[in-house]
């Protein structure tokens, strides 16, 4: 029954090894035709989505005991959705298949039950409709202005409010600044291997909206990409919000957020300089394949701190995950943020990129104080033994590319930073205030109560 339920995920993650770039299908029964097609784009982004549901699903079976056959139902059902995603060339099949992987996400999110985990499901799913319904719109309008459903039709137009609704609608699954307040709560309350896929996975079927609604040849204006780029460093400052977390998926999730500002940060940089646009998404989609399989890794490795604190094994995952999040030297983090930094010339981008490694550093060394907290319990490998795979391509992600590494100060002063940031605070005795999950929902919410 077991390899049954995995079954899905290993013929998933075959074809995503073995299916060539220039792959094609086209359903002509359904509706006005579905097109299925493996670009470069879809190719990485099959590569790291089967391969981490491969190692999430194979967690899940170890890992949650109760209601097994409900949640697993939900799981595939978001699978299904999240794998033809990537690989959709046409609106219809992409919009289908992107409210399959949200919507079934509810499942996952309300698993437990717990008066946390509702409230964290009915806040998802708000917001999920929502982006839903302003993507249906936005794709409608594109439709009937250009004639055809397929992507490499909508090319040398001016923006118009069509792409402001998908980019709003995207946005809220990116968990882009002002729209992102539902991802710490869906985060940390799901169980761990929903966790890891909607952090590791989901986030990233936004950005994939992006690369394909957008392209080099719109006609952007100067508005559109200097307010990407203000939400995305917006974004990667609310990811201090998670030093007042006491919970650690809650860390992870804030944190989270602020490498998403990255990717809506330089996202704003390739629709300000079209010139480089093919360039800036490239060194995007190698950075969003790098978090994910560092985010996916330090979500299960969470769940398993939780059950046997930090022994010799969860120490090890923990330094090579925080390590590469952070972009310390000789790290797939280093050559992600190396790549993103090499396409830009804007100095405040260049500063502000550091500052949110500062802000990386703070929330893994936060992170770590609160594992301390859990008692180490035995030092067997147990479970942690599935991530190692995630830790493995991690480790080698950067090797594949023939990349020169280089060491300088700069690349370890935001964790030097930090470090002192902590130290500073503790020999002052401030401590640190815990403040509710949800950051600007809680303000409307307190707002609306007085």
């Amino acid at each position: 029954m077991s390899f049954l339920v995995i079954l899905p995920f290993v013929l998933g993650f075959l074809f995503s090894l073995f299916v060539p770039i220039d792959f094609f299908y086209r359903v002509d029964w359904f509706l006005f035709g579905l097109e299925f097609r493996v670009d470069y784009i879809s190719k990485q982004f099959l590569l790291f989505t089967s391969f981490i549901w491969l190692i999430s699903a194979v967690y899940a079976m170890v890992s949650i005991k109760e209601n097994k056959k409900s949640y697993f139902f939900w799981f595939i059902f978001t699978y299904i959705g999240n794998l033809f995603l990537c690989i959709s060339f046409d609106v219809i099949s992409f919009y289908l298949f992107f409210s399959l992987m949200s919507l079934s996400s509810f499942g996952l999110i309300l698993h437990n039950r717990s008066n946390e985990a509702k409230n964290a499901a009915f806040v998802y799913i708000k917001y999920a409709i929502l982006g839903e319904v302003l993507i249906f719109f936005g794709i409608i309008n594109l439709v009937f202005t250009f004639g055809a459903f397929n992507f490499s039709n909508f090319i040398n137009a001016d923006i118009s409010y069509s792409h402001l609704l998908i980019l709003i609608g995207f946005g809220i699954k990116i968990g882009m600044f002002l729209l992102h307040s539902w991802l710490p709560l869906a985060h940390s309350n799901a169980p761990a291997s929903a966790s890891a896929v909607l952090s590791a996975v989901m986030l990233k079927a936004g950005i994939l909206g992006w690369f394909r609604f957008f392209n080099s040849s719109l006609e952007y204006g100067e508005f559109l990409p200097y307010c990407l780029m203000t939400l995305g460093i917006l974004g990667i400052f609310i990811g201090f919000y998670g030093l007042f977390q006491d919970k650690i998926k809650a860390v992870l999730a804030y944190s989270s957020i602020s490498q998403m500002g990255f990717v809506v940060l330089m996202f704003g940089v390739a629709v300000y300089d079209t010139k480089n646009y093919d360039l800036i998404l490239i060194a995007i989609l190698f950075f969003i394949t790098h978090h994910a399989f560092n985010k996916a890794a330090i979500f299960l490795l969470a769940n398993e701190i939780s059950k046997n604190g930090l022994n010799k094994l969860n120490l090890f995952i923990f330094f090579i995950t925080s390590f590469s999040l952070i972009g310390l030297p000789f790290t797939s983090g280093a050559m992600a943020k190396d790549l993103l930094k090499s396409e830009v010339d804007l100095l405040f981008v260049l500063v502000v990129l550091t500052i949110g490694s500062i802000i990386t550093s703070i929330l893994m060394i936060r992170f770590y104080l609160l594992s301390k907290k859990y008692e180490i319990k035995n030092q067997n490998f147990n479970n942690s033994v599935l991530i190692l795979p995630l830790i493995f391509v991690s480790v080698f992600l950067a090797y594949i590319l023939d990349f020169n590494f280089s060491f300088s100060i700069w690349q370890i002063l935001p964790l030097f930073i930090a470090i002192i940031f902590f130290v500073v605070i503790y020999k002052k005795g401030l401590g640190i205030k815990v403040l509710p999950q949800g950051d600007i929902l809680n303000l409307i919410s307190f707002k609306k109560r007085d």
